[in-house]
């Protein structure tokens, strides 16, 4: 089994010329989080209108502080951990989904669930209305406790059907969103102790700002304290800023 991560760039439909341009940006961003993480060998690839990042080596999960780490970089919509199908076969599919309900299983029984499929290489035998078909067949006849709700799932697997591997999604995570850092230049921001300056310096993040963080320490008239506070504060905002 290996994991992956299908990550979608915010607000991409709105930029004209710009689009490549914001893409690569991203793409960058993306680059030099891994790097600095140390997750070791990754490839990172277009995949339509997203990234499709996989990782190389012994450990293949996909830690939960990485994927928390990427939700605070502006300029991504959502981040969708999958399973890379070698197998270009129905039996790998459904067991690939298979395992998703087992670990839904263990957190909630019984639930809804419903099947989407997206098939982009259409030389794969069966349309996407006949893959989500079987493969919804094959999750009841095995998990007879579990219903199909095709409107308000409690629990949503989508297959990619693509060219070079399928890949098989069941959870996803709302990203920050926005514009990639840099697009809307470079400024300074005066920190403080209070709320203000981190949610102010948070959105101008959001909307594409790079920022340079400064921050007054007036000892002896204020303690160590504030300074731990401010190092507090900054470390949160820091995936924000790298």
């Amino acid at each position: 089994m290996e994991q992956a991560l299908l990550i979608s760039v915010d607000e991409l439909w709105l930029k004209g010329k710009n689009r490549d341009d914001y893409f690569e940006i991203m793409r960058e961003h993306l680059r030099e989080y891994f790097i600095f993480h140390q997750v070791g060998v990754f490839t990172l690839r277009n995949q339509g209108q997203r990234f499709l990042c996989e990782f190389k080596g012994p450990n293949k999960m996909i830690p939960d502080h990485l994927i928390n780490g990427i939700r605070l970089l502006p300029g991504l919509h959502t981040i969708i951990p999958v399973e890379c199908v070698i197998e270009r076969t129905m039996d790998a599919i459904f067991a690939s989904a298979q395992r998703s309900v087992l670990k839904r299983k263990a957190q909630k029984w019984p639930f809804t669930f419903k099947v989407e499929t997206y098939r982009t290489d259409k030389k794969f035998p069966m349309t996407s209305m006949e893959i989500s078909r079987e493969l919804g067949h094959q999750i009841l006849e095995s998990f007879s406790e579990l219903k199909v709700d095709v409107h308000r799932p409690d629990f949503l697997i989508e297959v990619f059907i693509e060219s070079e591997k399928i890949l098989v999604a069941s959870e996803y995570f709302r990203a920050m969103g926005g514009l990639p850092i840099g697009t809307a230049g470079h400024a300074v921001t005066l920190i403080s102790g209070g709320i203000d300056s981190p949610v102010a310096s948070y959105f101008m993040a959001k909307r594409g700002l790079a920022q340079t963080f400064v921050f007054f320490h007036a000892y002896p008239y204020v303690g160590d304290e504030v300074k731990e506070k401010i190092i507090k504060l900054v470390s949160l905002l820091a995936p924000s800023h790298r």
